[in-house]
């Protein structure tokens, strides 16, 4: 099978749309970013993650993955979920959990 038998069957197995190519990211800013980059402000830290995120979309969209010689692939990032911990306490806690999470699931 080649590389456009490939992309069609890929194609026909689901809906086509800006979500097939366009991968969620869950940013996270830690105590040490909300205080010293956003100066103590929840919306700083937002609009500077949300910044960040689109200059790396810009990146991703407009790289060549397949490596055909065509333009960009058109593979994105988009923000699913934010999170600002704004102490190291709750910022803890959230790790410890993510932990035990992560390493419960099997593989």
């Amino acid at each position: 099978m080649n590389m456009s038998q490939m992309r069609n069957k890929r194609d026909s197995l689901g809906s086509k749309g800006s979500s097939r190519n366009t991968c969620l990211v869950h940013v996270a800013a830690d105590h040490l970013f909300y205080k010293h980059v956003a100066d103590d402000s929840e919306a700083q830290a937002i609009a500077e993650m949300v910044h960040y995120v689109l200059e790396a979309d810009k990146v991703f969209r407009s790289t060549d993955f397949n490596q055909d010689g065509g333009p960009g692939d058109n593979v994105g990032l988009a923000i699913g979920a934010v999170t600002v911990y704004k102490d190291e306490e709750a910022e803890g806690l959230f790790f410890v959990f993510f932990f035990i999470v992560f390493f419960s699931l099997p593989f």
